[in-house]
């Protein structure tokens, strides 16, 4: 029985809020993984001294020229315009994000939906979801709403929007191969459906075959992360498991290597290391270590609370949460321990810590919060 903590494995969330994007290019300038290979080196003139500032900066730029070189293949498809949503389709492919990305006043609108009959199974739930959700932004311009609520609901409409076209992309060459094709932009196209899809085993080999093109794209070695700690958990095979931990410490070091703060990975570590939250000294250790090192973080004093939750003290609990809800005031799940901590304060045999493993992207590189060393 796990004591005090409750996990989460089956969320796969999904945020591309503020991304740099550029608009997709002509099919005649879609780029080759070999060319995107030759164009994505950093500028020799400016070296840089630091390795994971380096990883950090070719990962960008990969990213960058993913995003650039998406191809606009529906009309290739003759079997796809046998549908009521073709304009629908059009629209979300032509959809110019790198413009609505640069300048969030810009005189742009967002694909006008409508509901249509004639879909593909496996497309007909993700676009009724993308329809109800974002049916009032249908056709609008951003500077049309003045709330923040709604300018979020309408950022993530722009990101439902690059995940609907992804499955588009998805699904016009799912004759593709992902374990041998050397197509990197149709690869991504196809990891953001499986995202959308919430599809862990899909994404792993897709994630795989990425990392084997591109060592130095960040996003494929997280995704590829994640999905291999689900398997580990999920594994009932002891040497199966023991054969996929290895696989998921060496992706997990890669990972490291790019030097960011990744909550996520984070998280994946600290389950790793302290036995799924169960070992109290190992808790303790690294989690102030990561205080230390994230001193404006509250992740690290999470894992404390959880410590001193092992140990039955409640004030030494409160006050590590009530420094990790003052760290991050937006995050919910230290909120809620918190709340439910003070609501039974003798009571140390519940699950009120929470380990919520998703995976999340932020394509804009000022977002990142660099790690200060490399983690051991």
């Amino acid at each position: 029985m796990l004591v005090g903590v409750a996990i989460v494995m089956s969320v796969l969330s999904l945020s591309f809020a503020r991304w740099i994007m550029r608009d997709a290019r002509p099919d005649s300038e879609v780029a080759t993984h070999e060319q995107m290979d030759e164009e994505s080196s950093v500028d020799n003139s400016a070296p840089i001294e630091d390795p994971a500032e380096a990883r950090r900066a070719l990962s960008a730029e990969i990213r960058r020229k993913l995003l650039d070189s998406t191809a606009r293949i529906l009309k290739a498809k003759g079997r796809l315009r046998e549908t009521d949503c073709q304009d629908v389709w059009a629209a979300v492919e032509l959809y110019p994000f790198a413009q609505a990305a640069a300048d969030k006043n810009a005189p742009i609108r967002l694909p006008k939906i409508k509901s249509c009959r004639r879909l593909p199974a496996n497309l007909k739930r993700f676009h009724d979801d993308y329809a109800f959700q974002c049916r009032r932004f249908s056709g609008a311009k951003r500077s049309k709403f003045k709330a923040e609520e709604d300018l979020i609901a309408y950022d993530d409409c722009a990101m439902k929007t690059l995940l609907y076209r992804a499955m588009l992309h998805d699904m016009a060459s799912e004759d593709v191969d992902v374990t041998v094709t050397e197509d990197l932009p149709i690869l991504f196209d196809k990891l953001l459906s499986a995202l959308a899809q919430q599809d862990p085993i899909r994404m792993e080999k897709i994630a795989t075959r990425m990392h084997e093109l591109e060592p130095n794209f960040y996003e494929p070695l997280k995704a590829m992360t994640i999905a291999r700690f689900l398997g580990v958990v999920e594994e009932t095979n002891e040497e199966v498991k023991s054969e996929k931990m290895l696989a998921l410490e060496k992706s997990l070091q890669e990972a490291r290597n790019f030097g960011i703060y990744d909550r996520e990975l984070l998280q994946v570590e600290m389950m790793m290391k302290t036995q799924a939250f169960q070992d109290k000294e190992a808790l303790r250790e690294e989690g102030e270590r990561l205080v230390e090192e994230f001193p404006d973080r509250g992740f690290g004093h999470y894992a404390v609370a959880a410590s001193h939750f092992h140990n039955r003290d409640f004030e030494g609990t409160k006050k590590a949460l009530e420094l990790a809800v003052q760290r991050e005031p937006e995050n919910q799940s230290f909120r809620q321990t918190l709340d439910e901590l003070k609501r039974d304060p003798s009571n140390f045999n519940r699950k009120i810590f929470r380990v919520a493993l998703g995976l999340s992207f932020d394509f804009n590189d000022a977002n990142e919060l660099k790690m200060k060393q490399a983690r051991p």
